[in-house]
């Protein structure tokens, strides 16, 4: 019974985590280039693989179908997942996962670690009790001898993730924002920014990958074109920064340019080198506002939300009050 539940739990997850990565298939194709440091044309190819591997896996989970070796190939492939993600905690470098595709759950690379260690260990769990050829369940084996193994395999688990707290501890990774990073690049390359204005600023962090998940991309777009009508002349006390990665770089602006034309965007954009998003301690997309101190009044990870957006510009009106009423 624990075992069926297991795989069906996992078969879940994988299913819909799956599926989700076809919604953003080039987006999960640059994390892979960009953590494996190989081509994106042998990065989608791959990319194409994991999905297909996943969602296969999945269906076959619910089915019943050959338990103990897809445990094993999930086995493998979580595996690869957890060095991935503690390589990065250890170095403290902070990637976008896109683990859940365009669901985009907005874990922090510690937590999706911490995650993927119990999936690494569920699978382990799931391929040592699947019944394999010629062997019945419960054969041979009382109910003592499976709580036994059982509490052993719990009290494994348990000291696995304990063993990880101090990987996790020492990793370099904060998930503090360090804003002043962010405003003096952007007070650097944007001048007008730098004035002194009547009222708030704002900076919207972005990581064009992060755009690939449906709901930051809409929200993303409904706030640029609200703060853009709202302010008017007074745009540039609004600033757009892309992190610089494969799509966007600054040495070739006429994508960006495109981009910025195809979706009609008027805020000012500027693209900023991979450190500087790093520096600030950005994990994901985001929108900070600024007052006339630089103290941060306002920060939200795409998506918003509508009625966080309604804050986030009624920050930015001249008196930098919001209404009350809107963040009830």
């Amino acid at each position: 019974m624990v075992v069926r539940s297991l795989s069906y739990v996992l078969g879940a997850i994988f299913l819909i985590a799956g599926i989700s990565k076809l919604f953003i298939l080039d987006a999960f194709a640059v994390t892979v280039a960009t953590t494996m440091l190989i081509p994106f044309a042998y990065a989608l190819i791959l990319a194409i693989g994991v999905i297909a591997a996943e969602v296969l896996g999945a269906i076959a989970l619910f089915a019943r179908f050959k338990i103990r070796l897809v445990s094993l190939m999930f086995f493998v492939l979580v595996a690869l997942f957890v060095w991935v993600l503690s390589s990065a905690v250890i170095q403290g470098r902070e990637i976008t996962c896109n683990c859940f595709g365009n669901i985009g759950i907005g874990l922090t690379n510690t937590q999706e670690l911490l995650l993927d260690i119990v999936l690494f260990n569920a699978f382990a769990f799931l391929a040592y009790y699947s019944p394999g050829k010629g062997r019945v369940p419960g054969k041979g084996q009382g109910r003592r001898g499976l709580s036994w193994k059982m509490i052993v395999a719990a009290v494994l688990v348990l000291l696995e993730v304990s063993l990880m707290m101090p990987v996790l501890n020492g990793g370099k990774t904060s998930t503090h924002l360090r804003a002043e990073a962010a405003v003096g690049f952007a007070e650097r390359v944007h001048p007008q920014f730098a004035l002194r204005h009547p009222g708030n600023r704002a900076i919207l962090l972005m990581k064009y990958a992060d755009l690939g998940c449906a709901l930051c991309f809409d929200d993303f777009l409904a706030f640029a074109d609200s703060a853009g009508s709202q302010l008017g002349k007074n745009s540039h006390r609004v600033l757009v920064v892309f992190d610089e990665d494969q799509f966007i770089r600054n040495d070739s602006s006429k994508h960006l340019r495109r981009w910025i034309s195809a979706n009609g965007i008027t805020l000012p954009v500027v693209v900023a080198p991979d450190s500087i998003l790093s520096n600030a301690g950005v994990v994901k997309s985001m929108v900070i506002i600024i007052d006339r101190k630089n103290d941060v009044v306002f920060t939200e990870r795409f998506p918003i939300g509508t009625a966080k957006r309604l804050i986030a510009l009624q920050l930015l009106r001249p008196d930098g009050i919001p209404d009350i009423t809107l963040s009830q």
